[in-house]
Order: structure tokens, then C-alpha cells, then sequence
């Protein structure tokens, strides 16, 4: 895909916000015309990636388009890491099973308590962030080293992730057919038997990986429906939410057809724990927020890799497939633009400022998906739908550049201009302020 390509995507957006297509405003009244590459004027930024953040499962590896570096701060009075840095995951053990790990180093106290005394479980685990998770799920201290050190292990999520609590949930893969292909579903069966036994077993892991996160999405959306319905929203959003819905049951569907297909048994997802998934998440700013990172940043990004894999697969299965999905995908990635400008209508300038906030460090919210470390032939990995990481990282860089952060700055500053208008009903109870540059902050550092 195109820079024009992605410029006609951001047209689309924009025009599904009712806004110019081709300018962003700078001031009720006035617009700055948008270059090809996104840059125009009064505050546009590009964003830059940096290396990702990675771990590491059996033959998959998650990732994220932002660094892990040290001097971290952490919450709860916790001092802050010395050190923070990417490790392959654990195979096994109480820290094994897990996508994404981080040894994370604390200062160690000379003559002191045990590390374990001296930094509470919480307190390490806060010091974990990749992706949407900004928090691990388990913690293993290393007696011997110099300073306070622990493998902080938990997920990278990608995509539309179930997020609850911070912490991204998946269920697990087991033998199960209820999710493969129908016997009348020739589209979703692959090409694979002139693919060697590691492209097959490198192809099986990544797309067990992508059904996964599917699975996981479908619930993402379910709570996104009760979130609309507990909100007030319009009819027309709430519908669209129901589709988005059953569109991400067939999406995990096709992926785990593609992974029963190339590891030659039937995969399925176990199942998903969805217990205190509605806690916190019906007020009015909670939703907005997360409306924001996990549809307006992490869906739209995901929605155009997915199409430039659809771009570069010759299977004409996968092809078939991807085009499908990424189309969809980015129909919901609309969706997500379209409610958050509803909320931001009625939701005055705390909710405001806390999108913005969003925007500002949008790059957090970019994970690049699963890399295999399986070693299957490039070329054909490439025609069945995997994309080098690096790829994928420069995908995800134009995508916040060109389309992100203009969306986000003309939704705003539209929003702001309908509140200061003398016919807005909202001008008479609140002063909006406008968050400064939304989405023009470099790739976040966990």
C-alpha cells in the first residue's frame, strides 16, 4: 500500500467523522492542508520507531514498536528500575508460558533486606510494560545477581486486546475443531504441500498466534457493545459494534483454519477468562480512553499491516483472506473514530485531556505482532502472510505519521470548536482545553 493509499484511508476517516478529508484544523474556521506524507502545519510531528520490545513462547515471538530502556518509574512508591531489558520468556517453571519477558533490575540495599523484602510483588510487576500491558502477570528474582533483579513476564498485545486490569488476556490453544473450517470452506484452506516441515511448524505457530488474538478480540467488541448500550450511544453505533463483533468471530475462525492447515492438526481456543472484564469500564471517560488507545490507535494500525500482508501473500487463500479482514478491520477501526466523537460531543475537557493524552503517546499502544524464530523459507512465510518485523515497524510508523495523529488532531480540535460555538448547549457548563499536540510525542519507552 501506498503513501496515497494510506492518504485515502485518512480521507475516509475523516470524512466518517464528518470532517475535511484532505486538512486538519488549526483553529475553529481555519485548516492546514495535508501533504501526501501526512506533514502540514501548526504542530504535526512524524513519529519515528525505534528497535521493539520482544518475547517469546515455543516458535513465537511478540513485539512492540517501542523500546524498553532503563529509568523507568514505576508506581506505588516504588523506586525506579536502574534497568529494563527484553529477555526470551521462559520455557517453563513459574515464570513459563508466557509471550513477552523484561529482567527488570532494582537497586540493591548493601547489608539490607532480601530483594523480595525490599520490592513487593506489585512493585515489580508495575515496572512491566509492553504494548496495551502495563503490568506483568508473574515475577522470578534472580539470587544471583548484583543488584535486585527479576524475569517480569506477561503478555504484548496487539491489535483490539481483551484488556482487563491492565493485563491482556488470551486464551490458550488446544486440540479443537469447533473453530476450523467447515468442509465447504475451500477459501480458507493454504496451499501447503510444497512448504517445507519448519516454514509449516513456523507458519502453524504464527497463525495459532493470530487466532488468539482474534478469539480474544471478539470479546474485546462484546464489551465494547455493553459499554455503547450502558452509555446512551446512537442505534447506528451499537449495530455496528454487534457486526464488528460476529466479523471478528469469522476472523479468528479463517486464522484458526490457517493454523489447523499448516501444523496438520485441528487448533482451537481454550477457554477465555472474562471475570471483572465490565469492572471500571461504563464510565464515560474510562470508555473514551479506551475506545481511543485500543480502536483509534492500535486498530487502525493493525488494520493496515494486515492489509499490506494482504498486498505481499501470493496463496491465494491467504490473500483472499487477509483483503477480507483488513477491510473489516478497518471499517472498525472507523467505528472506533466514529464513537469517540460521540463521547467527546458530551464528555467536556477532563475527557478531553485524557484522550489527548492518548494521542500523545500514541506509539505505546502499537504492538507489531508475532515474530517466529522457527527458521521457515522467507520467501514463503512472506506469501502466506507473515511479514518481517521490520516491515511491520515501518508500517506502523506511517500509519501513526499519516493517519493517526492528523485524525486525532482534527477530531479534537473539531470537538472543541462545536463546544465554543454559540449554539453548543456544552459552552454554557464547561471551558474545553485542548490537549497540547495530540499524538506528536516519540515512541513511548516501558
Amino acid at each position: 500500500m501506498q503513501k496515497s493509499d494510506l492518504a485515502s484511508v485518512r480521507a475516509a476517516i475523516l470524512g466518517a467523522l464528518g470532517l475535511g478529508a484532505g486538512s486538519v484544523a488549526v483553529g475553529c474556521g481555519a485548516k492546514v492542508v495535508l501533504e501526501e506524507d501526512g506533514a502540514g502545519g501548526a504542530g504535526t510531528t512524524t513519529q519515528t520507531a525505534t528497535s521493539g520490545t520482544s518475547g517469546q513462547t515455543g516458535s513465537v515471538t511478540t513485539a512492540t514498536i517501542a523500546t524498553v530502556a532503563t529509568g523507568v518509574t514505576t508506581g506505588g512508591g516504588c523506586s525506579t528500575p536502574i534497568s529494563a531489558v527484553a529477555i526470551q520468556p521462559p520455557v517453563d517453571g513459574p515464570c513459563g508460558g508466557f509471550f513477552g519477558a523484561q529482567y527488570i533490575c532494582f537497586p540493591k540495599v548493601p547489608d539490607g533486606p532480601a530483594c523480595t523484602a525490599l520490592y513487593s510483588e506489585a512493585c515489580v510487576l508495575e515496572a512491566y510494560s509492553c504494548g496495551f500491558q502495563e503490568v506483568g502477570n508473574a515475577s522470578c528474582p534472580d539470587p544471583g545477581a548484583a543488584q535486585c533483579c527479576f524475569t517480569v513476564v506477561g503478555d504484548c498485545p496487539v491489535g483490539r486486546p481483551f484488556m482487563v486490569g491492565g493485563v491482556a488476556r488470551l486464551a490458550a490453544a488446544e486440540r479443537n475443531a469447533g473453530w476450523a473450517a467447515r468442509p465447504h470452506d475451500s477459501e480458507v484452506v493454504p496451499g501447503v504441500d510444497e512448504l517445507d516441515a519448519p516454514t509449516r511448524e513456523a507458519l502453524a505457530a504464527f497463525w495459532t498466534r493470530e487466532a488468539l488474538t482474534e478469539h480474544a478480540s471478539v470479546a474485546s467488541f462484546s464489551r465494547f457493545v455493553l459499554q455503547l448500550l450502558a452509555l446512551g450511544a446512537p442505534a447506528d453505533l451499537v449495530k455496528a459494534a454487534t457486526q464488528a463483533t460476529a466479523d471478528e468471530v469469522e476472523h479468528a475462525r479463517i486464522a484458526f483454519s490457517f493454523a489447523s492447515a499448516y501444523g496438520g492438526l485441528p487448533v482451537g481456543p481454550t477457554e477465555l477468562d472474562v471475570s471483572g472484564a465490565l469492572d471500571g469500564v461504563l464510565d464515560r471517560t474510562a470508555a473514551a480512553v479506551s475506545i481511543a488507545s485500543e480502536g483509534c490507535v492500535a486498530e487502525t494500525v493493525s488494520a493496515l499491516q494486515i492489509a499490506l500482508a494482504a498486498d505481499e501473500a501470493t496463496d491465494p487463500a491467504v490473500r483472499a483472506a487477509l483483503h477480507r479482514i483488513a477491510d473489516e478491520e478497518m471499517q472498525h477501526a472507523q467505528l472506533a473514530w466514529r464513537a469517540l466523537a460521540w463521547l467527546l460531543e458530551t464528555g467536556g475537557p477532563a475527557m478531553q485531556t485524557a484522550v489527548g493524552r492518548v494521542f500523545d503517546d500514541a506509539a505505546a499502544h502499537v504492538g507489531l505482532g508475532p515474530v517466529v524464530d522457527v527458521p521457515g523459507d522467507a520467501d514463503r512465510m512472506r506469501a502466506h502472510g507473515y511479514l518481517p518485523l521490520e516491515e511491520r515497524r515501518r508500517r506502523a510508523t506511517e500509519v501513526l505519521a499519516t493517519i493517526v495523529g492528523p485524525c486525532a488532531r482534527s477530531l479534537l480540535q473539531g470537538v472543541l470548536c462545536q463546544l465554543a460555538s454559540p449554539s453548543s448547549q456544552a459552552t454554557k457548563n464547561s471551558v474545553a482545553v485542548l490537549p497540547s499536540e495530540p499524538a506528536t510525542s516519540s515512541p513511548s519507552t516501558p
